[in-house]
């Protein structure tokens, strides 16, 4: 009976380290998705979009980056905003920064590109240049504000 009860308990314990391996591993796998869709984002929308007034899905990876412990999401951000290949991808890695670290989204902003960028609200799809959407972050526009990210 002792042996059997010893058998039990090591292997509860496996299988308790090998479901947080696992968890670990698509959580990882989840944030590298995240991370590449942000990258190459050639929309920025927050808020609902379409008819449908859908989340987009940069929203939906810039949420999962916010979710991350702060220090990482900060460093996600920064790193996305140096890689991203769109600056509808730069504008995501601002609006994150502008909720988690304000003066270093002001650093940031201070020298970022000029240029146009797809934006959407509701079922209007339309080009805004980079210099009026970060006055929109600033300014709470487009709810990118701490406080509206109520599902964090």
């Amino acid at each position: 009976m002792r042996a059997f009860l010893r058998a039990m308990t090591l292997s509860l314990l496996m299988l308790a380290v090998c479901a947080g391996l696992w968890a670990h591993h698509l959580r990882v796998q989840h944030q590298a998705r995240a991370f590449e869709l942000l990258k190459s984002q050639d929309l920025f929308a927050i808020g609902g979009i379409g008819i449908a007034g859908i989340e987009s899905g940069g929203e939906r990876s810039l949420r999962y980056v916010l979710s991350e412990p702060k220090k990482q999401a900060i460093a996600d951000l920064e790193r996305l905003y140096a890689e991203s290949e769109t600056l509808e991808g730069k504008a995501y890695a601002l609006a994150g920064l502008h909720t988690l670290a304000p003066q270093r989204f002001e650093a940031l902003a201070a020298q970022a590109p000029h240029g146009m960028l797809q934006t959407a609200r509701g079922c209007i799809v339309q080009p805004l240049s980079f210099d009026n959407l970060l006055q929109e972050i600033r300014s709470g526009v487009d709810d990118t504000r701490p406080q509206s990210w109520t599902m964090l």
